[in-house]
């Protein structure tokens, strides 16, 4: 049996071509280009066309710098570029040395020195009833000494760790060498309360404050005894520092921080004494912090 045509829709003409894009005008290699122009007429649209939606804001846009690029941050606070203080220091080492490439630390020799040492004991009895050999080394060298951690050896036995502070040529570095057991501190602290005023009330606490050193070696020794007078930035707790036994050799100053040099022959005790009042409005309780 013969089969029918299908029956198609005629098709729609083809769209008319696009109008080719206008040439722009050529320019002379020395002409000047004006940027704020080109820019103004590449954001105008045409007039029938809207490239906004109904009830849209207009939306500024601002240019800004690029921030600056930062450099390596350091996070342990004992690498030598973080105590340097941004300082450039440059050491050369006395022999050659192969560091492998791994993550462990190496050690590199940079040079050996010797320096006199000044020895001499420091104690807060307030704090610890213990004196603390320590010494002081003046940097002799031609270069400075960036802070650290270091191994403190008193001759051929290790006496401990500590912290060594960046110092220039010609500063002075202390060492900590231990605690020594044969000097003792007993601290005592005798206050005494009474009420004065008339119309309005007032309580004042006298303290004393008596520390005893005493000297168990064979020879003798200077301890640098360290005190504190108490201190308040309240305007109706007043202080009233008293006398000192002993003078003192540093102090003290706008924190109350004061000094004694003890003197002590082999076997002697000494005592130091200071006093001071602490006036208040009656009732009052203090709170040491």
């Amino acid at each position: 049996r013969p089969k029918r045509a299908a029956s198609r829709a005629p098709m729609a003409p083809p769209p008319p071509p696009m109008e080719p894009a206008p040439a722009m005008a050529e320019m002379a290699d020395d002409a000047p280009i004006d940027f704020e122009d080109s820019v103004a007429e590449g954001m105008v649209a045409p007039a029938s066309v809207s490239t906004r939606r109904p009830g849209a804001a207009a939306v500024g846009l601002d240019l800004f710098e690029a921030p600056p690029a930062r450099g390596p941050v350091f996070h342990d606070p004992s690498l030598p570029a973080v105590v340097a203080g941004g300082l450039d220091y440059v050491y050369s080492s006395t022999t050659r040395v192969t560091v492998p490439s791994s993550p462990e630390q190496h050690t590199v020799p940079l040079s050996a020195e010797a320096y006199p040492v000044e020895p001499f004991y420091e104690a807060s009895p307030a704090l610890e009833p213990t004196a603390f050999l320590k010494a002081t080394v003046k940097n002799r060298g031609d270069k400075p000494l960036l802070g650290g951690p270091v191994d403190i050896f008193v001759g051929a036995d290790y006496v401990g760790s500590g912290q060594l502070e960046t110092t220039g040529v010609g500063g002075d570095v202390q060492l900590p060498l231990g605690a020594d057991e044969d000097i003792k501190f007993v601290r005592r602290l005798i206050p005494k309360t009474k009420t004065e005023g008339v119309f309005s009330k007032d309580d004042i606490t006298g303290y004393t404050t008596e520390i005893d050193v005493v000297n168990h070696k064979r020879r003798a020794v200077s301890v640098r005894v360290v005190e504190q007078f108490p201190i308040s930035d309240v305007e109706d707790l007043k202080i009233e520092r008293g006398k000192l036994s002993l003078k003192a050799s540093e102090g003290p100053d706008d924190t109350g921080i004061m000094a004694f040099q003890v003197e002590l022959k082999p076997g002697e005790k000494k005592t130091i004494e200071f006093s001071y009042r602490i006036k208040r409005p009656a009732n009052w309780k203090l709170y040491q912090r």
